[in-house]
């Protein structure tokens, strides 16, 4: 598993911003943030909308793993799914709960789950495109086709009002000796895409400082972003097929959230 060191010495040898799979220096980076995330909370509000007697779970994008820690002890399945392999790796070195590889937009595994997630924004991050289907609408479908009959889909998203162009946030975390300063700026580039919400970019910002030896890096990287209609998320849910969607109190690092069964 890499460190906030190994991310301090690779951006200092390659001295550029990452590119391609951006977690592959950043993972260690985003998981000291992660650790302020209440998973205790997102464990709770997976078990007020699971189905009774679920026995199997799968986290899609699930990132380095502590929600899959949290609840992997509950099920007797419990598998976690991320496009990642450096996330995979966080994940790996904190819970023997099964890890894969794989794209939300590609991942499917037919009937096993009887509960899907897609948490912690997630589908934020889901870029739009021109031609064929929307990729919100292809996730969804991966995931309904993931779930046994009577399935449950839990998803949460941010709403257009958080999509703003020009907005800046600034949080700031410490992984002794590390102090890791985080801002991100939204740019919106299209306010409508395909009839979903608002989309743009992400462009992030790190400083990472060794408060031991004064050592400082800095990475930036930038990700697609999404901002999602309630309304047409629900619309989308049941275009998919699943015949119960709505929407439900919020996950705890969300505005919106979606619980969606499958028919029986």
């Amino acid at each position: 598993m890499r460190t906030v060191a190994d991310v301090i010495d690779a951006v200092s040898t390659e001295r550029r911003s990452p590119s391609g799979d951006v977690y592959r220096h950043l993972a260690p980076v985003y998981d000291v943030f992660a650790r302020t995330i209440d998973y205790d909370a997102y464990a709770s509000f997976i078990r007020t909308h699971e189905p009774e007697d679920t026995t199997a779970i799968g986290l899609f994008a699930c990132g380095t793993g502590r929600l899959l820690a949290t609840v992997a002890d509950r099920y007797e399945i419990a598998v976690g799914f991320d496009r990642s392999s450096a996330m995979l790796s966080q994940a790996t070195a904190r819970t023997d709960a099964p890890t894969i590889v794989a794209d939300l937009r590609t991942c499917v595994v037919p009937g096993r789950f009887d509960v899907v997630t897609i948490l912690g924004n997630s589908l934020v991050h889901l870029a739009p495109q021109d031609n064929g289907p929307d990729p919100f609408q292809i996730v969804l479908s991966n995931a309904f086709e993931s779930l046994r009959p009577g399935g449950v889909l839990l998803c949460d998203f941010i709403p257009p009002s958080s999509v703003i162009d020009g907005h800046v946030m600034e949080a700031v975390a410490t992984d002794d000796p590390y102090q890791i300063t985080r801002t991100i700026v939204t740019r919106v580039t299209n306010r409508d895409a395909g009839g979903l919400g608002p989309a743009g970019r992400y462009t992030y910002a790190y400083k990472i400082e060794d408060r031991r030896t004064n050592r400082t890096a800095r990475v930036s990287a930038t990700a697609p972003i999404r901002g999602y209609r309630p309304a047409s998320v629900l619309r989308t849910a049941l275009d998919v097929g699943f015949t119960e969607a709505a929407l439900v109190e919020s996950s705890p690092e969300s505005d919106e959230a979606l619980a969606a069964r499958k028919p029986t």
